[in-house]
């Protein structure tokens, strides 16, 4: 999902500078600060589902409070590694300070899936008969089949 421009800000430790809440800060910094945010969430939401029988109006509210600021860039945030989430978001807010504009992260995601996607084939094409090859084995063994059957039925 990252590509080669943020991946190589990212090594060269280039900070961010129209990013309204990161400016200043290193991707590095910033990952590792999400990493260990991330990390205390998933505590925090494992512990509450875990009290959510003894308490479920305020285990309920805790819940939705962590779904609402995690589920965006994950639904199952809660079971992702603290530093893989961490480094997807990291990807995203320097593609957001990279173009000085508040994007969603559905809409980063969706132009990082479209180019991702454009890489690879389409699997479905290695299932069609598109060779002649394929399809001269495939009618060999229906007359094959045919032939076997007509002895059969026919002895």
């Amino acid at each position: 999902m990252i590509d080669s421009s943020q991946a190589d800000r990212a090594q060269a430790g280039e900070a961010f500078a129209w990013h309204p809440v990161y400016k200043g800060q290193t991707p590095a910094s910033v990952q590792s600060s999400l990493s260990t945010e991330i990390a205390s969430d998933q505590r925090a939401y494992a512990l509450t589902l875990e009290g959510a029988a003894e308490h479920e109006g305020d285990s309920l509210s805790s819940i939705i409070a962590l779904d609402r600021k995690w589920c965006p860039f994950d639904l199952n945030w809660a079971e992702t590694k603290p530093n893989e989430l961490a480094a997807r978001i990291v990807a995203f807010e320097q593609e957001r300070d990279r173009r000085n504009e508040h994007i969603s992260y559905a809409e980063y995601r969706d132009s990082t899936f479209i180019s991702e996607v454009a890489e690879y084939p389409d699997p479905s094409a290695s299932q069609r008969l598109e060779s002649p090859l394929a399809r001269g084995v495939v009618v060999l063994v229906v007359i094959l089949l045919l032939v076997g059957l007509w002895f059969f039925v026919f002895r």
